[in-house]
């Protein structure tokens, strides 16, 4: 499993027989590691009841070696289970309870970085971005070093996502290639294989589908990849699948893509993937307002909204552009007094909050700008629009030239622009300058 041979690991562990025993001490340990691997492996083929069935087997055997090493993995894996059936505040609160447990403080290595990983990640589904980026912070070095590929993959694609979300593309795209470094250290041609997608995933999301498509060519396949028709943790809702789509989709080749995304969701109720099912619905529902089907976009939304409003999804659902700002915008004109219809527009309600009500999104070119411009990156446009020099809007504002120059590259990804001509005719567009 260190060396991410998914094939190999399962042939060892399904030949081990981890019910049935009462050990004590190290053997305890063992059995709680071996079922632990089980579990792990169990979620990706798609038998999460019998994963559930074995983490709980595993955190009996892990309570009576006192053991945290395994015992990170058990609660870690737990929140992973959860999550993928949509329980997202359940996971949370078992990540909580797993860091506050003694046996941690034992092991403060492995087990702290494994559930801090898993808790970055269920921290930036739930929309707490201030909490996840602090949490990645104060663990950024221990996941890098002791975690396993999938953890490592989710909390870094996270953050990484945090900083685009708040306007830092730099620091986004350094966290990507400090991951990409990693895929490559350990030799984990998995993880290098993901970033590839993530990479995919921000050119289109910025408008560049020339240079998206050249990225999605670059990407080698994985020569020992897990089994067909499994799905591992960092792949739940971003597989090559749900990228290849995604590309069809900004591409304009919208059934081919429908086509994909309709067998994927069908496999995953199935198998009760909840997370992955509301991913899959949202391009789905992508998908179909591009190709001009409003009545089954809207349909397919609501049945995205009703998945992930229980558990209170929501970057799975922002994080793919402008478009979802369209369908949030339709959904909120939604008429009933129904509890369910109700329940429905305090969630989009939530959702359209969360990005700023929208209102710089919906007129952007390429991309969805998740957060409202601030005063002086107002008041910055307002002078380039006037024709005012870099050198000059310094000089106004009492502040160096590079400070002007980190405001510019603030604001043109905000509106998800590349140059000063192009921020000044997005912002008039949008009323923030005449």
């Amino acid at each position: 499993l260190l060396d991410d041979d998914i094939p190999a690991c399962h042939d060892i562990v399904r030949t081990i027989e981890v019910r049935g025993h009462s050990p004590e001490g190290f053997s305890a340990f063992e059995y709680g590691a071996a079922a632990n691997l089980r579990a792990f492996l169990e979620l990706a083929s798609g038998d999460i009841e019998r994963a559930r069935e074995d983490l709980i087997l595993a955190r009996v055997y892990g309570d009576r070696a006192e053991a945290g090493f395994s015992l990170g993995y058990s609660v870690s894996m737990m929140s992973m289970v959860l999550m993928a059936q949509g329980q997202l505040p359940q996971a949370l609160e078992h990540l909580r309870e797993g860091l506050a447990l003694p046996w941690m403080r034992l092991d403060d290595s492995v087990s702290s970085a494994v559930i801090s990983a898993c808790h970055v990640h269920a921290l930036y589904e739930a929309g707490d971005l201030d909490a996840a980026e602090a949490h990645f912070e104060r663990s950024h070095e221990a996941i890098a070093q002791f975690a396993l590929l999938d953890y490592v993959c989710v909390a870094f694609i996270a953050m990484s996502r945090i900083h685009e979300v708040r306007g830092r593309p730099a620091q986004a795209v350094e966290l990507l290639d400090e991951l990409d470094g990693i895929g490559h250290a350990r030799l984990w041609p998995r993880l290098v294989h993901r970033v590839g997608w993530e990479r995919v995933r921000r050119l289109l999301l910025r408008g560049e589908l020339d240079r998206a498509q050249a990225a999605a060519s670059r990407i080698a396949a994985v020569e020992t990849p897990p089994p067909a028709g499994w799905i591992m943790y960092c792949e739940d809702t971003s597989d090559d699948l749900i990228g290849q789509a995604r590309l069809d989709l900004h591409r304009g080749r919208v059934h081919e893509a429908l086509e994909a995304l309709d067998a994927a969701l069908r496999m995953a109720q199935r198998s009760g993937r909840v997370h992955r099912q509301i991913k899959l619905g949202v391009l789905k529902a992508l998908c179909e307002q591009a190709g001009g089907r409003e009545a089954a976009a809207r349909e397919s939304f609501f049945k995205v909204l009703d998945l992930a409003r229980p558990g209170g999804f929501q970057r799975c659902i922002l994080e793919e552009g402008s478009g979802v700002i369209v369908l949030l915008r339709q959904a909120r004109g939604e008429t009933g007094r129904d509890s369910e219809t109700l329940g429905r527009q305090a969630f989009v309600a939530r959702l359209l909050e969360a990005c700023g009500e929208g209102g710089l999104a919906e007129s952007a070119p390429g991309g969805l700008p998740y957060e409202a411009l601030t005063e002086r990156e107002k008041k910055i446009l307002v002078l380039l629009a006037n024709g005012v020099s870099n050198e000059e809007i310094a000089s106004r504002m009492f502040v160096s030239r590079n400070t002007i120059k980190f405001h510019l590259t603030n604001i043109y990804s905000k509106l998800a622009v590349h140059r000063r001509l192009q921020a000044i005719n997005a912002a008039r567009a949008m009323g923030l300058i005449r």
